[in-house]
């Protein structure tokens, strides 16, 4: 019977072990993933805030920035134990995503209106 308990006692030290180092790889990942987004973020609203636009283009940037933000905190929040791939990857270059995606919208509802006010 003691046997049996402390065989126990060694696996359990090592998967809290593997556990501890695999969500110190886990916050590491995210570290990393995240610096690399706000790289990009800092980048693209630098550079059209300062185009000579009106401001349009930083609106959109803004606006991605924000949908980028509640998109990788949501994806954070989700895979809060064990990070994939998938999620590390939208939480690294999702930002570029997120900008083509409210170009899209944008587009669309532009497109719309200018369609419902020309009838």
């Amino acid at each position: 019977m003691n046997d049996s308990t402390t065989d126990k006692s060694p696996q359990s030290a090592d998967s809290s072990a593997d556990e501890s180092q695999d969500a110190a790889v886990s916050r590491e990942g995210y570290r990393s993933a995240f610096m690399m987004s706000l790289f990009l973020q800092t980048v693209a609203l630098l550079f059209s805030a300062l185009l000579l636009d009106g401001g349009r283009l930083l609106r959109l940037c803004v606006v991605a920035a924000l949908v980028y933000w509640l998109v990788a905190i949501r994806v954070m929040l989700r895979s809060q134990r064990q990070s994939t791939g998938n999620g590390m990857g939208l939480i690294k270059y999702g930002f570029p995503l997120a900008v083509v995606c409210v170009l899209i919208i944008r587009a669309g509802l532009a497109a719309l209106v200018g369609i419902v006010a020309a009838t």
